[in-house]
């Protein structure tokens, strides 16, 4: 006759087990009472195989495991054990990555196992890489999205889960960020610019700056998103910028200003020489291949880039006055023309007749100013009188001078002349006619 029912018992125990997802684990179950015939029912992972080892344990194949608590009940020879009890502590596990994230990213995505599905019962904490606040947004049992609301610098990103309380452990790599530098078309600066700033995301001590168009000096790490470069050697056009911080680097340079070339002011003189070609020499800073020439006073031809700091031009048709230039580089201009040349006109001597009558003459030369009051004549006559006359019209090649009331100068012999024009001078007097 039957006096007792024996229901099986299951001993509490907080073991720890490590999520695998579908990957198999065995789980010692620890107890009294079991019988050939006994069955697992688990919450928070599933049940496999049941191996009954004697009556006081059991082994079991388990998957899909939970964080957190792992709790157990048995039934055997149709008994059960009741309320299920723990049998085991389940951490969750991240999966290391070394998937590059921008460090300009707002989220990131974590893969593992064992996460809690409900996200706020995950708490992501970076040990490297990222300061601020970290967010789960959405959660699966092998994935959690975290919204970043701080800064991520460049290096690698550590990261350990707590989900439903258990952690994860140790650190573990979730990805290398990438530090960023941030496309600029509207930052203007001179090739005679010392400095630069590049802004981006990311940046680390000890940032190195590799920049197409210039030469790179000490690099500044003023915040993670912003450096100042000191840079000489500025060409013109588009300047584009890498970087690599803590050894990672930004990958294709990209454009982080825009540089015009400049051109130095000089009065070097030159002569007017009509069609008869000459050569200017421009100095200034950032000059390139293909560089193209304006003149005010003149006609610009070839052009030759000696260097980045030097053109040479073949010029003609120069006018008496400032040679005024502007250049353009890269298909950036260096703005409002500037003086690069004084030109002094040029008087072509003459030994032709002259009547001491005479009211009109005609000085030929080149580079005269086209405005006829923008011309003074100066006549020195045969006796080292000196006087001047009016100009009624011009060319750039030609005067017509009256000498209405000026008889009492024009003596027989060799009657001289300088000409000034837009306040240039030609120089030391030449000969203009013989009055006979």
């Amino acid at each position: 006759m039957q006096v007792a029912t024996i229901a099986p018992v299951v001993t509490p125990s907080s073991a720890t087990l490590t999520a695998s997802g579908t990957t198999v684990q065995t789980l010692t179950i620890d107890g009294y009472g079991f019988t050939t015939v006994t069955t697992v029912t688990l919450t928070g992972g599933t049940a496999g195989t049941v191996t009954v080892v004697s009556a006081s344990q059991l082994t079991v194949v388990v998957t899909n495991l939970v964080a957190g608590s792992l709790t157990a009940s048995v039934k055997s020879s149709s008994i059960s054990s009741g309320t299920a009890v723990q049998v085991a502590t389940v951490d969750p596990a991240v999966t290391p990555s070394t998937t590059s994230l921008a460090a300009s990213a707002k989220t990131l995505t974590i893969h593992g196992f064992g996460f809690s599905t409900t996200a706020a019962n995950n708490v992501v904490t970076f040990t490297s890489g990222f300061t601020g606040t970290a967010t789960v947004t959405a959660a699966t049992a092998t994935t959690l999205t975290v919204g970043l609301s701080g800064t991520l610098t460049a290096g690698n990103l550590d990261a350990t889960v707590i989900s439903n309380s258990e952690s994860s452990g140790t650190a573990v790599q979730v990805g290398k960020v990438t530090p960023v530098v941030t496309s600029s078309t509207t930052n203007s600066q001179l090739a005679t610019a010392t400095s630069i700033t590049i802004n981006g995301y990311g940046f680390t001590t000890g940032t190195t700056v590799a920049l197409s168009g210039g030469t790179v000096g000490t690099v500044t790490v003023v915040s993670a998103n912003q450096l100042t470069v000191a840079v000489t050697n500025l060409l013109a056009g588009s300047l584009t910028a890498s970087v690599t911080s803590s050894g990672v680097s930004s990958g294709t340079a990209v454009q982080v200003a825009t540089i015009a070339p400049v051109v130095t002011s000089n009065s070097a003189t030159l002569t007017a020489s009509g069609t008869t070609a000459q050569t200017l020499t421009i100095h200034g800073y950032g000059f390139t291949t293909g560089t193209t020439v304006t003149l005010t006073g003149g006609t610009a031809g070839t052009v030759t880039v000696v260097s980045a700091n030097q053109l040479t031009v073949v010029v003609t048709n120069l006018v008496a006055g400032s040679l005024t230039a502007s250049v353009e580089s890269s298909t950036v201009s260096s703005g409002t023309a500037v003086q690069v040349a004084t030109v002094d006109p040029a008087i072509t001597s003459s030994t032709a007749s002259l009547l001491p009558t005479a009211t009109t003459l005609t000085i030929h030369g080149i580079g005269f100013s086209t405005m006829a009051a923008n011309n003074v004549v100066t006549f020195t006559n045969s006796n080292g009188v000196t006087f001047t006359a009016t100009v009624t019209s011009s060319t750039a090649t030609t005067l017509t001078v009256s000498l209405s009331n000026l008889s009492m100068y024009l003596t027989a012999g060799v009657l001289d002349a300088s000409v000034t024009s837009d306040g240039i001078s030609s120089g030391a007097a030449v000969i203009v006619a013989n009055v006979t």
